[in-house]
Order: C-alpha cells, then sequence, then structure tokens
C-alpha cells in the first residue's frame, strides 16, 4: 500500500550513495542554485564520507585500505524566485560544510572558481530534458559558456515518460508581484 511507497522512496535517496559520491573530488568548489531536497542530501553525503573517512584513519592503517578524503567547498547562488538559496546556504552551514553564499549577479565572477555545477531538478522528461527552478537554465548556459561539468540530481521517483511538446502550455506564469519581497516600500510603483 502507500506505506509501502513511501519506503520505497525512501530507500531510493540511500541506493547508490557511492555512485553519486565518486564524481567529486578533492578540493572541489561546487556550485548550487536555489534549493533541492536531492542536492542537499547528496552534499551531505559527500561531507558524512568525508567525515568517516578522517575518524577511521586508525583503523584504515591496520586494513591497509586507503580512504580519500573530500574537502570541498559550495558556493550558493541566491536570486531564485522562491528564496531557495538562503534556506540551501542554511542547512549547508548547520551541517558544517564550507559555505558561501552570492547573489545572482555575482555568478559570472564565480564561475572561474568553480569546477562543477550541481543543480536539482523537479522531474526529468523522457527527451532528457529537465524541469528545474526558474533561472536554473541560465546558471547552465553560463556553465557551459566556462566548459563546467553540470550535473542534475534527481532521485528514480522523478523520471517520468510525459514529453513537453508545447513549451508555452507546460510553463508555470506567476504574477510578478510574489517575486517582490513583502518588505520593499516602493512608491508609486503599480504590480500587478
Amino acid at each position: 500500500g502507500i506505506s509501502e511507497l513511501v519506503a520505497e522512496v525512501d530507500s531510493a535517496w540511500e541506493e547508490g550513495d557511492d555512485v553519486r559520491t565518486a564524481c567529486f573530488l578533492n578540493g572541489d568548489c561546487i556550485l548550487t542554485y536555489g534549493y533541492s531536497l536531492a542536492v542537499e542530501r547528496l552534499l551531505k553525503a559527500i561531507h558524512r564520507k568525508n567525515q568517516e573517512g578522517g575518524e577511521h584513519g586508525a583503523s584504515s592503517r591496520r586494513t591497509k585500505k586507503k580512504r580519500v578524503r573530500c574537502n570541498f567547498q559550495v558556493i550558493v547562488l541566491g536570486g531564485d524566485p522562491e528564496q531557495g538559496g538562503k534556506k540551501m546556504a542554511q542547512c549547508l552551514v548547520a551541517c558544517g560544510i564550507k559555505t558561501a553564499y552570492v547573489a545572482d549577479g555575482a555568478l559570472f565572477a564565480v564561475m572561474n572558481k568553480v569546477d562543477k555545477v550541481v543543480l536539482g531538478t523537479r522531474a526529468v522528461l523522457s527527451s532528457g530534458s529537465a524541469v528545474t527552478i526558474s533561472g536554473a537554465r541560465y546558471v547552465a548556459e553560463a556553465a557551459k559558456t566556462f566548459s563546467k561539468p553540470v550535473i542534475l540530481v534527481a532521485p528514480l521517483f522523478k523520471l517520468t515518460h510525459l514529453p513537453v511538446y508545447d513549451h508555452h502550455s507546460r510553463n508555470e506564469l506567476l504574477p510578478p508581484a510574489l517575486l517582490l519581497p513583502e518588505s520593499a516600500e516602493m512608491e508609486n510603483v503599480s504590480v500587478r
């Protein structure tokens, strides 16, 4: 029933941690945009693997297995409409991951320092395209300009067979007032 489905979804997050974390090297600088639970879990898994590698130093000498530590830093790019970048930065800092939060206007300035771009997805379509948060395409385009790899993170349950033929009918159009902070005081401005 439903409990089996929930258990299957939960296990989808944990399967393949070794494969996912192997994509990242020691000293990597990772750029992410907005908030994604999948990206948060991936970065925390890499950090956890790093911590386990440091704690088992003495036992690894006995077994002659060399554990590679993956010290990394994350740059969280803000500017997404839902303000998820701030939430992502707070979650990563609370976990002990070295994190910097920068505004979206600094995208091209920080791209030289970045080794990989990691983006979350809402869905991965049968055509290979991805549904992401607003603005993620521009982050991917900037990464392409600087020849940086882009890694899309999505658990298996976000794969869909539905193709998108008409982009205009599938885009969600929101009122512009949602993008303005409530504390913004602007005179002589009308937002509809």
